[in-house]
């Protein structure tokens, strides 16, 4: 059996990816989860602090995270390829037959769900 020399993680590329994230969810939780609590009636000042915060948190992170988090996709993307050209396998016939063999309940579930999809009438439930 041969053993196999890991390459060592870039932490960086980890850290950027933590960080996309992490102004991702601050974006999202500004955007869907503030909007349906503001009361009717409330002081100037508080609404100056939410339209500063708002506009502050939009034009640091919004467009930003998402493109960091794309940017970092592919270069992880690009690794995995990189590494298995090295090992002279395609990666995408490699990475379905590993869902495959590592997923046949759901694969198997799934062809079910979409044959009754298929052959059955729509809306009803049996």
């Amino acid at each position: 059996m041969e053993l196999s020399t890991k390459t060592p993680r870039i932490e960086v590329v980890d850290a950027l990816r933590g960080f996309a994230v992490m102004a991702i969810l601050l974006v999202h939780n500004l955007e869907h989860f503030i909007f349906p609590v503001y009361p009717e009636s409330s002081p100037e000042w508080l609404s100056v602090l939410d339209a500063g915060v708002f506009n502050a948190i939009f034009s640091l992170f919004a467009g930003k995270s998402y493109a960091i988090f794309a940017l970092l996709f592919g270069f992880t993307f690009y690794i995995q390829s990189h590494n298995q050209q090295l090992e002279m396998k395609s990666i995408l016939i490699t990475s379905f037959l590993e869902f495959y063999h590592n997923n046949t309940r759901i694969t198997k579930i799934g062809t079910i769900a979409m044959l009754n999809h298929t052959h059955t009438d729509h809306g009803t439930i049996t």
